[in-house]
C-alpha cells in the first residue's frame, strides 16, 4: 500500500512539474537565454592564461662509474656512500616543487624585455602585487634588486618571497612523472603572462640541471681534487730531489773521494722512488677524471616550450551551456516553490 501511495505521489509531482514548465515555458526559456549570455560573457571577459610545458629525461651514467670511483676513493682513505640518491625518480618531483628550487628560479636574473631583471620582480609586476605595494606605506618601494644577495634580504622581503613561492606552488607550476618505466618528467607552468610562463619553465629546468650535475659529480670531483693536490705535492718533491742531486754532483769535484758519492746515490734513490710514485699518481688522476666524466649526468630536453604558447581560455559554448542550464534550473526551483506556497491551504 505504501509503495502504491509513493508511486502515486511521484507521478503527481512529475505531472505538476510538467504542467508548470509548459505554463511558464517562455519565462524558463528567457532565463536560459539570459544565463547562456551571462556565461558566454564571463568566458569572453576572463583573462587568458598561457601554458608552457617542458618534458625532459635525466640520464644517469653514475651507476656504471660508482664501483670504480668507490675503489679509487678507498686508496686515499675516503669512504663514499653510493646508495643515497636525491635525484632518483621517486624524489625528482618533490625536488622540483621544493621551496629551494622555486626560490632559486624566482631570484634568477634573466633578460626581460631587453633588460636584466629577476623573475620575482617580473612576477610581482605581472600579478599587480607591485602596484598594490605602492599603495601601502610599509611596502612602498619594496623590490628585489639584481645586485642584492639573498642573505641581505630584509624580513619584509623574505615574507613577500615566501608568499610568492606559495602562490607559485599552488597555481603556477606543476611537476609530474609521465612514464612509469622511464625517468620522463614534465614541468608545466601556467600564468596570465606568456613571457613569464616561458621564462619560468625554462629557468626552473636550468636550476635543476645545475643542482643535479653539482650533486651527482661532487664525490667524483672531490677525488679528482685530492689526487691533483697529491700529484702537485709529489712533483714538487721530485723537482727538489733533482736539484739536490745536481748540487751533490757539483760538490763532488774530486772523483777519488767516495764519501760525497753516497749523498748523490741517496738523491738518485729519492728521484727513482718519487718518479715511480708520480707516474702511478698520474695514472690514478686520469682514471679519476674519466670517472668524473662518466659521473656527469645528461639531462635531455624532449619538448621545449616555444612561442606562441598554448592559450587557455574558457569556451564560450561550454560556459554558455552551463550558464543557461544553471539559471533555468534556479528559475524552475523558484517557480515550483512559489507555486507550492500558493497551493497550500490557509489554516
Amino acid at each position: 500500500m505504501r509503495d502504491e501511495i509513493t508511486f502515486t505521489d511521484l507521478a503527481r509531482q512529475v505531472k505538476f512539474l510538467a504542467r508548470l514548465i509548459i505554463k511558464k515555458f517562455i519565462i524558463i526559456v528567457l532565463a536560459g537565454l539570459a544565463g547562456g549570455i551571462a556565461g558566454a560573457l564571463i568566458a569572453y571577459l576572463s583573462t587568458p592564461k598561457y601554458q608552457a610545458e617542458v618534458v625532459f629525461v635525466a640520464e644517469d651514467n653514475g651507476r656504471e662509474a660508482a664501483g670504480g670511483l668507490a675503489g679509487l676513493a678507498s686508496q686515499f682513505g675516503i669512504n663514499l656512500n653510493m646508495s643515497n640518491d636525491a635525484f632518483s625518480a621517486r624524489n625528482m618531483v618533490g625536488l622540483l616543487s621544493s621551496n629551494k628550487m622555486i626560490i632559486s628560479t624566482l631570484l634568477a636574473v634573466v633578460e626581460i624585455n631587453g633588460k636584466k631583471d629577476r623573475l620575482l620582480n617580473f612576477y610581482l609586476e605581472n600579478t599587480g602585487m607591485a602596484k598594490a605595494f605602492k599603495k601601502n606605506e610599509k611596502l612602498k618601494g619594496l623590490s628585489f634588486p639584481v645586485n642584492q644577495k639573498k642573505e641581505d634580504f630584509s624580513r619584509l622581503q623574505d615574507s613577500i618571497l615566501l608568499i610568492t613561492v606559495k602562490n607559485i606552488k599552488n597555481g603556477v607550476i606543476d611537476i609530474e612523472k609521465i612514464e612509469d618505466n622511464n625517468d620522463f618528467f614534465k614541468i608545466t607552468c601556467i600564468s596570465n603572462n606568456e613571457d613569464f610562463s616561458l621564462l619560468f619553465s625554462k629557468q626552473v629546468l636550468n636550476e635543476l640541471v645545475t643542482l643535479y650535475i653539482q650533486t651527482k659529480t661532487q664525490r667524483a670531483q672531490k677525488i679528482v681534487d685530492l689526487i691533483e693536490k697529491r700529484a702537485d705535492s709529489i712533483k714538487t718533491e721530485y723537482n727538489k730531489a733533482l736539484s739536490s742531486r745536481a748540487s751533490a754532483v757539483d760538490e763532488n769535484m774530486n772523483p777519488a773521494l767516495q764519501l760525497p758519492l753516497v749523498n748523490v746515490q741517496r738523491r738518485q734513490t729519492d728521484i727513482t722512488v718519487l718518479g715511480t710514485e708520480y707516474g702511478e699518481i698520474i695514472k690514478n688522476l686520469e682514471l679519476a677524471r674519466f670517472n668524473l666524466m662518466k659521473e656527469t649526468p645528461l639531462v635531455q630536453v624532449i619538448d621545449d616550450p616555444q612561442l606562441p604558447l598554448k592559450r587557455l581560455k574558457p569556451s564560450f559554448i561550454v560556459y554558455g551551456i552551463l550558464g543557461s542550464f544553471m539559471l533555468a534550473t534556479i528559475v524552475i526551483i523558484y517557480l515550483v516553490s512559489k507555486q507550492k506556497k500558493i497551493s497550500q491551504p490557509v489554516a
